[in-house]
């Protein structure tokens, strides 16, 4: 049961962005109501958006040498904490 909770929570706040204290009570409820199937898709769901949200801007900056747009607006990149280069 900890497992489908925290599977369901990490996909509330991580993706969706609902807030900790919501995902708390909803995580709460849904771990009952959803099936086995269900979970299995959510965690794999919520692994590609961890992979994606990692990977993509680093390889991004590694291939061309610079930040990503959304680190570039920031003169940092956010994984790295790498500046970009002039």
């Amino acid at each position: 049961m900890i497992r489908r909770y925290d599977t369901i929570r990490a996909l509330l706040v991580e993706v969706l962005g609902v807030s900790p204290e919501t995902a708390d009570v909803d995580a709460c409820m849904m771990e009952h109501a959803v099936s086995p199937a269900t979970v299995e898709r959510m965690q794999e769901m919520l692994e590609r958006h961890r992979t994606r949200r990692v990977l993509t801007p680093l390889s991004r900056r590694r291939r061309r040498g610079h930040l990503c747009n959304g680190c570039k607006r920031l003169g940092v990149c956010r994984a790295s904490g790498e500046k970009e280069r002039g």
